[in-house]
């Protein structure tokens, strides 16, 4: 059976599609469309109708299966929370658990749709506690998108967020014997994920992305967004290349990306003094923005490592489609099958 990851992000829609053949996931189709709209859910409704339309046509370009899609939902439209409790039995979390909600996740008790799950029990007398991860969405926001690519003609059977489906993708990248970070980096918003002996213990969403790299060159260096965009991909923060100027522009931002990194850091170091972070994992587009990796390991510390897709166990990869960590949400999303 063919099983289809669908990723609406705020620049481009990623579709892949692919089935389990033996020990490994063979993507067949990994495709990319502008997505007109710039949202999942646009409330603007000529947007609205311009993203359906757009996802008709796409589809039908490609002879794409519209049925068992799974859908991913962007990291700042949903709110995760890890809490801490004290160790009770599953029957006893499931009455006291709303409690805990109403008090940590800002969205009024009666609009919001969550799910949590136990992440851990600990198991020392002395410190009888239990860490659940709660994730939750405002009920309008999910119908809204269900209802649109109902009207798409897409059969949606699973929406969850990018962070799960993102780690899901990198798993055999996770180690189970320290701490690491993964750094998403997408067109509006970046997402930074603290995994702990491979289990979820933080998650942090901030508003400097790929668009606001390309604005600064714009702004800066008189040009229009296409030549602006084409300017960041070929010359990033190379010292070597246009003068220097590209780099000079895209310092400040990429700067203030490394600020939000290190804000996870510190908290995550402030829960778990003697658990270090030495490796932070980035994928996503700007992944490929030359010299951004050994830019950002140099002001955080740490090592940076990128992602490649093809190089993941049992995951067979189309080396003909280049920047394949582009599509790192799509994969896991199709990878939730075989991987839970």
């Amino acid at each position: 059976m063919k099983i289809v990851g669908l990723d609406i992000g705020s620049y481009a829609i990623k579709v892949i599609v692919g089935q389990q053949k033996g020990d490994h996931f063979q993507i067949e189709t990994a495709l990319e469309n502008p997505n007109p709209a710039g949202s999942l859910s646009p409330s603007d409704p000529k947007m609205r109708e311009q993203l359906i339309a757009n996802l008709q046509a796409f589809w039908q370009k490609n002879n794409l299966p519209n049925k068992g899609i799974r859908v991913s939902m962007p990291e700042s439209m949903v709110v995760t929370k890890i809490i801490t409790m004290p160790r009770l039995s599953d029957a006893e979390l499931a009455s006291a658990i709303h409690w805990q909600i109403e008090q940590q996740i800002p969205i009024p008790y009666e609009e919001l749709q969550y799910e949590y799950s136990v992440l851990r029990r600990t198991e020392g007398e002395n410190d009888q506690i239990m860490e659940i991860l709660v994730i939750g969405v405002q009920k309008q926001y999910v119908q809204n998108v269900a209802d649109l690519l109902l009207e798409s003609g897409l059969d949606v059977v699973d929406l969850e967020t990018d962070t799960l489906a993102q780690m899901r993708c990198l798993e055999s990248k996770i180690p189970v014997d320290q701490a690491i970070a993964l750094l998403h980096i997408g067109a509006n918003s970046s997402t930074v994920t603290i995994v702990d002996h491979g289990v979820l213990a933080f998650v942090y969403s901030f508003n400097i992305g790929g668009f606001l790299l390309t604005r600064a060159i714009e702004k800066a260096i008189q040009l229009d967004p296409a030549r602006s965009e084409e300017y960041k991909r070929s010359y990033g923060l190379l010292a070597d290349r246009a003068e220097g100027r590209v780099r000079q522009v895209l310092t400040p931002v990429v700067q203030s990306l490394v600020t939000e990194v290190q804000k996870s850091f510190h908290y995550f170091a402030s829960q778990h003094p003697n658990i270090p972070i030495d490796k932070l994992l980035v994928h996503g587009g700007s992944q490929y923005l030359p010299d951004l990796l050994p830019f950002l390991s140099q002001l955080l510390g740490v090592e940076v490592l990128p992602t490649r897709l093809f190089e993941l166990p049992n995951l067979q990869w189309p080396q003909t489609i280049p920047q394949d960590s582009r599509f790192v949400t799509a994969v896991g999303l199709a990878l939730k099958d075989t991987k839970g």
